[in-house]
């Protein structure tokens, strides 16, 4: 603590916002060589002393630190408010984190136009996250036309700056020769490459080494780092520490929005089916039962999606009533749980689900 004061005494006579800064850091991460402990709390507090001398790290950090609620209460107006300063600093970081915020909706209206702008104008300036994301979008065509060549692109110039997801999807597209002659020798070097890289190993075994001790607040801000950084095990293992009550923060609307934005992440990122179903979970129970279809539909690898898109017929929830659909989703779980596609678990309550509705049906029949 002694050391912080002189150092921030220093920091005051040469009138510098990066030594703010740096302190910032280091109560955010922890720093056992110096004696400090993490505290998120203090971090924001030195963040915003940077942040009213204009510091650009600063201004990022805490609109980051605003969306999530960590070190400060969620408040999607001050993170606006830090976000843009940043833009008009010329911060890709800060456009690319509004787009997303955009695209997804995440505290803001949804609008995916003005989150695709954003997105490109941060990709104009060499972000490398907004690159891979274009390059996501044209390769899946997602809010802009389908578009191999473009896509590669994308991936080629962030893969040239290291970045580990672009190496991957160049790879992807290699192997499969999507918009290019296809070279498994080329998709194993991407691969090769991104096994060596070995980012998000790094942050899984962060995470696990903090979990292991006990320390929940840094496993969630490991997770927090890995899913900023796009990868998928970082957002779903978030996703689940807020839905388990496991993050030592609050979240401004509800756990189960602050799962949600993760899963969303998931979902819209890496097409997770995972993270579908456990959004279709979400809306189901909040009776949005049309939209919890659609993502339910999405999730069909998993027998409880399976399950519930037969429950949904059989019962007309967000779907228009159809028996026949919902004994073929029922029987679909019985015939691959008995030839070992799935656990053998899901066999008894689909198989109960379906001789329900058969008796039920035929009884039905014979009363006309």
């Amino acid at each position: 603590e002694k050391s912080i004061r002189l150092f921030e005494k220093h920091i005051k006579e040469v009138g510098d916002s990066r030594g703010y800064v740096n302190i910032a850091d280091n109560y955010m991460a922890g720093n056992p060589q110096m004696g400090i402990e993490r505290n998120p709390q203090q971090a924001a507090r030195y963040y915003e002393i940077a942040a009213d001398q204009e510091n650009l790290r600063a201004l990022e950090n805490l609109g980051a630190m605003h969306v999530q609620g960590v070190g400060v209460p969620a408040n999607i107006t001050k993170a606006l408010d830090y976000l843009h300063k940043a833009k008009n600093m010329g911060s890709s970081k800060a456009l690319n984190t509004l787009g997303h915020m955009y695209i997804q909706g995440l505290g803001v209206s949804q609008d995916k136009a003005k989150g695709l702008e954003y997105i490109k104008q941060a990709a104009e300036l060499g972000n490398i996250e907004s690159l891979n994301t274009l390059g996501v979008f044209y390769l899946k065509g997602e809010i802009v036309n389908q578009n191999y060549q473009r896509a590669f692109n994308y991936f080629k110039v962030a893969a040239l700056e290291g970045h580990a997801g672009a190496e991957f999807n160049l790879g992807v597209m290699y192997l499969q020769g999507l918009g290019v002659e296809r070279s498994c020798q080329n998709a194993l070097e991407l691969f090769r490459s991104v096994r060596e890289k070995g980012e998000l190993a790094q942050v899984i075994l962060r995470a696990l080494s903090f979990y292991k001790y006990g320390d929940l607040e840094g496993t969630y801000l490991t997770y927090m780092l890995g899913a900023a950084l796009g990868f998928e095990s970082a957002q779903l293992s978030a996703a689940y520490m807020w839905e388990n009550s496991m993050v030592p923060f609050e979240c401004k609307y509800s756990r189960e929005y602050c799962a949600g934005s993760y899963y969303t992440q998931a979902a819209h990122m890496h097409k997770s089916q995972w993270a579908f179903l456990k959004i279709a979970d979400i809306l189901y129970n909040r009776e949005s039962y049309t939209e919890a279809f659609k993502f339910y539909t999405e999730a069909k690898e998993f027998p409880e999606a399976i399950f519930s898109l037969g429950y949904m017929f059989e019962t007309g929830l967000g779907v228009t009533k159809n028996t026949q659909k919902a004994l073929d989703f029922y029987n679909s779980i019985v015939i691959q749980a008995k030839s070992g596609l799935i656990e053998h678990y899901n066999l008894y309550p689909a198989l109960l689900a379906y001789y329900k509705l058969k008796v039920k049906t035929y009884c039905l029949d014979l009363l006309e």
